[in-house]
């Protein structure tokens, strides 16, 4: 005997707060108005299996909305930062400890520590 064929699973927490998340992303980009917003939250955290969820999101360009996402772009920026900012010791030849304040840091390479608290905050 076959099992039956199964169209959509059950959905659980971490299903609905992911499309909750993306409805968010859809309404601070102009996607949708608040009160469909609102509507579409509720429904995602009442909804059952991840078709349900799919069909709240089906209208929405997601992709885009992921790549115009604020957050999602200063996580880019901080890690190119942090990337430039290891290259530069790599270039000039010493090593470091990554986990060491960056005072410390800055005075193996002879930079000027007055500006390490800018460094520090990100």
């Amino acid at each position: 005997m076959t099992a039956p064929a199964v169209t959509s699973v059950r959905a659980g927490d971490h299903d609905r707060e992911r499309t909750a998340t993306q409805l968010g992303q859809a309404l601070s980009q102009g996607y949708l108005v608040f009160d469909e917003y609102e509507s579409r939250v509720q429904a995602t955290f009442a909804a059952h299996t991840t078709g349900e969820l799919r069909q709240l999101v089906a209208d929405l360009p997601l992709a885009q909305l992921r790549r115009n996402d604020p957050q999602r772009r200063a996580a880019r920026r901080r890690a190119a930062r942090a990337f430039a900012h290891d290259c530069r010791y790599v270039q000039t030849g010493r090593s470091f400890d990554r986990t060491a304040p960056v005072d410390q840091r800055h005075r193996a390479l002879g930079r000027d520590s007055r500006h390490a608290d800018h460094f520090a905050a990100r």
